[in-house]
């Protein structure tokens, strides 16, 4: 009997060994996932911003080429050269309350969401990180918000903004 009680606790002192050993391997593991997780984001963010502005830029100059109607149509390319969508954009012309000439969207934070989707012909996601979106109004200067931004951020916080007026993104900030 005695050396029965000695084996059981030979074994549960073994198996309290190998579960410390794997709670402290699983925290190395999380510790170094976690240092290089928001380098990723904050390099798919840069890039989503970089694209972001160079959607709006196309957009405006196709608005002016095509004699700035109400709503352009964007077409979209895959890598190789292949035409994957076309979706409608409504533009921004005199009577509205930003400038002419770029993208028009409802002022709230859905619109923000749509405008992301529409502009990128893409979900509102990252590399399987989601995107928020918020709308700050800013300061009214007239009719026009001339300070109202479209905040497109990770959990993280992460985040770079849209300028509604003008249609210029801000750069990644951190």
């Amino acid at each position: 009997m005695a050396g029965e009680s000695s084996q059981v606790s030979r074994t549960l002192f073994i198996n309290i060994v190998i579960v410390v050993i794997f709670v402290i391997l699983m925290s190395l593991f999380v510790r170094h996932f976690g240092k290089h997780e928001p380098d990723i984001a904050i390099a798919v963010m840069e890039t989503m911003e970089e694209e972001m502005s160079r959607a709006v830029t196309r957009a405006h100059y196709q608005w002016q080429a095509e004699g700035r109607p109400d709503r352009i149509i964007l077409i979209f390319y895959d890598r190789s050269g292949v035409e994957t969508d076309r979706v409608p954009i409504e533009m921004a012309t005199e009577g509205k309350s930003i400038r002419a000439g770029f993208p028009w969207f409802p002022h709230d934070s859905d619109g923000c969401g749509k405008f992301w989707q529409t502009i990128l012909n893409t979900p509102l996601s990252v590399e399987g990180f989601k995107v928020i979106a918020e709308y700050y109004p800013g300061e009214e200067i007239g009719d026009r918000p001339s300070d109202a931004v479209c905040r497109y951020r990770l959990s993280q916080g992460v985040h770079f903004d849209y300028r509604v007026y003008d249609g210029q993104t801000s750069g990644l900030i951190q």
